[in-house]
């Protein structure tokens, strides 16, 4: 029987981890940044669990997935119409609503947020709905007028801050807003760097957002290394900017091929229950020539079919770089031999992948702070 795997590791973060290092500089400049030169990134023993139904298998690539309050998973797919809800051990054992246009339906479920009580689904095309965590009960929202990118919540219904894209074609234009939903209509409370307050012509990319504390969220660019937190008036309370060769440069080419590497991108931001900041970001493979090499490939055609295509994971890795709190030590910057999708919670990390006769798998990762000289502190 085919299956979709989850790994599931257990989570330890370290207090400090230059502690304990005798013959190296705990600490050197670098870019700018207080950087730690015995901190590394481990990854702990993992568990193997099954995620399958009698309906099938899980469809396709996570859009977002979340841990509710009562520690059932919810999913959204980019294959399929409604959110999924799974056990603790990852199975399959309903889904949140079906597909359709009325009421406790979903058209677009597109990100996922968990709140004591209640579990919000962010439709891409602008809808919102509450979803009871022990009644199931639906409560439909008032409409976004606009593509929604991501989304959190600070406070449920009266603080939500969403990143959305506006414009010909639709999500050409994006930027930030806050958004009180407690009443019939949407109102506005905020709106961070609109369209019509720019004075260049860059397109300001879509950004992926995070809860900090209180009233306050972090932002990453997408296509340019820049990290800020905000709060909800829309000031900027930290700020920081890699120059590293492997960042994203802001700019707007998404254009790669056999002869051009696959652009660097901003993927996702979280920050943990020690108020350090965790930063994502995709950037080619060193051997990302390979995939298409491998593949006899030479150019690149309209018409070529997608599954002719190398797959993201043989272009791409992730990054990860671990901040302090207020973003003036980097505690962290290491490569992973693999290609993640997001942050999950604390250090856990969601990643996708095919096998070679394209089987999926889905694990989730859970990833601990670590001292070089002492990997197996925790």
């Amino acid at each position: 029987m085919t299956r979709v795997v989850a790994l599931v590791f257990g989570l330890a973060l370290l207090a400090g981890c230059a502690d304990g290092a005798e013959d190296v500089e705990p600490f050197v400049m670098l870019d700018g940044f207080v950087f730690c030169t015995v901190c590394e990134l481990a990854i702990g023993p993992s568990d193997t669990l099954e995620a399958e139904s009698e309906q099938g298998l899980v469809p396709g690539r996570p859009r977002d997935l979340d841990v509710a309050s009562d520690g059932r998973m919810a999913a959204v797919f980019s294959s399929a119409g409604e959110p999924m809800w799974f056990d603790r051990a990852g199975r399959i054992i309903g889904v949140v609503g079906p597909f359709g246009d009325g009421p406790g339906e979903y058209r677009s479920p597109h990100v996922l947020v968990p709140t004591p009580d209640s579990l919000i689904v962010f439709e891409y095309l602008g809808r919102v709905t509450a979803v009871d965590v022990r009644s199931e009960d639906v409560r439909t929202g008032p409409v976004l007028p606009f593509v929604i990118e991501d989304a959190i919540v600070l406070s449920w219904p009266d603080r939500v801050v969403v990143s959305y894209g506006l414009g010909p074609p639709v999500g050409t234009v994006h930027s930030l807003a806050v958004f009180d939903l407690s009443g019939r209509n949407a109102e506005l409370i905020a709106e961070f760097e609109p369209w019509s307050q720019r004075t260049d012509a860059r397109v300001l990319h879509r950004r992926h957002i995070a809860k900090s504390s209180g009233d306050t969220f972090w932002a990453v660019d997408y296509a340019d290394y820049r990290i800020t937190r905000r709060d909800v008036s829309g000031r900027i309370l930290a700020e920081a900017r890699r120059n590293a060769e492997w960042a994203p440069d802001g700019s707007a080419d998404s254009r790669y091929g056999p002869s051009i590497p696959p652009p660097p991108r901003m993927q996702a931001v979280h920050q943990d229950q020690n108020s350090r900041v965790w930063v994502m970001t995709r950037a080619a493979r060193a051997d990302w020539e390979t995939a298409w090499t491998s593949r006899g490939i030479t150019e690149v055609h309209r018409e070529m079919p997608a599954d002719s295509l190398p797959r993201p994971d043989e272009l791409f890795q992730s990054r990860i770089e671990v901040f302090s709190a207020n973003l003036d030590t980097l505690l962290v910057s290491e490569a992973l031999p693999l290609l993640a999708d997001r942050f999950v919670s604390d250090g856990r990390l969601l990643r996708y992948s095919l096998t070679e006769v394209g089987f999926p798998i889905i694990e989730l990762m859970d990833v601990r702070l670590a001292d070089r000289d002492r990997p197996g502190s925790s």
